[in-house]
């Protein structure tokens, strides 16, 4: 799995995801909004986070490409870690839902 930021100069600004050789899962817009498992014709924007999974190879050409950035899975922390301490089972002050443990 690899997570990338779009940038405005890439190539890929304006190209839809079936376009892509690496399957996309999900994609984080600029508003922090996330959609998954985006239509083929989904076109992506500058600005946005692509969650994409595929064979090594794959995802190294989508890593290099001109105006795409990776990003260090500690900068996008997965909701459900936001959400629970899963040391102690406990909810977090992140997340306003409520977890008794059981």
């Amino acid at each position: 799995m690899s997570i990338v930021e779009i940038s405005s100069e890439s190539a890929l600004v304006g190209v839809s995801v079936a376009a892509l050789d690496a399957t996309i899962i999900a994609i984080r817009s600029s508003g922090d909004d996330v959609g998954t498992i985006p239509k083929r014709d989904r076109v992506i924007r500058a600005g946005e986070q692509l969650f994409a999974i595929g064979r090594p190879d794959t995802l190294r050409k989508l890593d290099s490409a001109s105006g795409v950035r990776s990003i260090d899975e500690n900068e996008t922390p997965p909701a459900a870690d936001s959400a629970i301490d899963w040391e102690s089972g406990v909810a977090t002050d992140r997340d306003p839902l409520t977890y008794d443990g059981e």
